[in-house]
């Protein structure tokens, strides 16, 4: 059993304990650091005797015996050295902690100067900034005041009353449409009672028709395709409603009736009024995308927006630039008294330091 555990337990215990000792070459020749390699190696051998050893030390108790001497010896040599190192390494705890505390010091006297320089350069931006924002609003209320711009604001109106009446006509249309509609359905009802198909058919197509009238075709410069449909029509309605008094509930829908050529006289002059709102309206259009005024106003104002806006930010930016300074101000004398404090700490006794710069206001 012995011969078993050593034929398998020594190869790995060997090939781990040589990849645990690196070569002497391979330590670092830095003082503390080759102490650090050393002290770290010794940890990973006594590890390895533990673990893969433990199998081998039944085969070879006297040899295992020996080599755990010489890891005693070996540690007992580390140990020793830490009276020589632990000095040297309280010495450079301490002068890094004065290095630390110098760079603080260092840190904050240039950042508090970098900050009060970049203060210097933006209240110079802003005072530059705030002649040339007073010049663009001066520009722009004389522009407002231009008649080339009351031409402008004129046009822009225009476009808003004619769109508003190009509204109000085509619901006009649509009125027309809606009443002369509550009378044909009650013709239509009426016609159909009475076996009259034609007449039903063409009250259908008529409807459709004025149902479909686009007031915005610019190919249609009258009602005369609505006129075609209602002159023989009108005769049949017209009887119907002469018979049926009951037919017509508004003054709207008889005014409509009142003559043959009442409702196409109405359609055409919302046609006509339709058209004459339509060509007012693009040359409002025209007037407003060609006004000089108006494309300076907009290069005006857009300045004036960017200018703003940056002496907004440089406002912002100086404020916490300020309230940056103050708080390096109440830092630094603490971060002096950490550094006398380091240097005693050096020296082994107290010191005193002279000629501190001190931050600028």
């Amino acid at each position: 059993r012995v011969k078993s555990v050593v034929e398998r337990s020594l190869p790995q215990f060997a090939a781990a304990l040589r990849k645990t000792v690196p070569d002497e070459s391979s330590f670092p020749e830095d003082p503390q650091e080759y102490y650090n390699a050393v002290a770290e190696t010794l940890k990973s051998v006594t590890k390895c005797i533990r673990g893969q050893g433990r199998y081998v030390i039944a085969a070879f108790p006297e040899e295992m015996k020996e080599l755990k001497g010489h890891i005693d010896v070996i540690g007992r040599e580390i140990n020793s050295m830490n009276g020589t190192f632990r000095p040297a390494l309280e010495k450079t705890a301490r002068i890094d902690a004065v290095s630390k505390s110098y760079e603080r010091c260092r840190d904050i006297a240039e950042r508090h100067g970098a900050l009060l320089e970049e203060n210097i350069r933006i209240e110079k931006e802003i005072g530059d900034s705030e002649p040339a924002l007073s010049e663009i609003e001066r520009s722009i209320s004389e522009l407002k005041d231009s008649s080339e711009y009351g031409n402008y604001e004129a046009a822009i109106a225009g476009k808003t009353a004619a769109g508003e009446e190009l509204v109000r006509i085509a619901d006009s249309l649509h009125l027309i449409t809606a009443n002369l509609g509550n009378v044909l359905r009650k013709v239509s009802y009426a016609a159909e009672k009475d076996g009259a198909k034609e007449l039903v058919k063409d009250i259908a197509r008529f409807e459709a028709a004025l149902n479909a009238y686009d007031l915005s075709a610019e190919e249609k410069e009258d009602a005369s395709e609505i006129e075609t449909l209602w002159s023989p029509l009108y005769s049949a309605v017209a009887g119907y409603v002469r018979d049926n008094p009951s037919f017509i509930k508004t003054k709207s829908e008889e005014r409509l009736l009142t003559d043959d050529g009442a409702l196409i006289s109405e359609i055409s002059g919302l046609r006509k009024s339709y058209a004459a709102q339509k060509q007012s309206l693009s040359e409002h259009v025209l007037k407003i995308e060609s006004s000089d005024a108006a494309k300076r106003l907009a290069e005006l104002s857009s300045r004036r927006t960017e200018l703003k806006e940056n002496l907004e930010r440089s406002k912002n930016t100086i404020a916490s630039n300020k309230d940056a300074v103050a708080g390096l101000e109440a830092e630094y004398p603490s971060a002096c008294e950490k550094l006398t404090e380091a240097l005693s700490n050096l020296k082994g006794k107290p010191v005193q330091l002279e000629n501190l710069p001190q931050l600028p206001q």
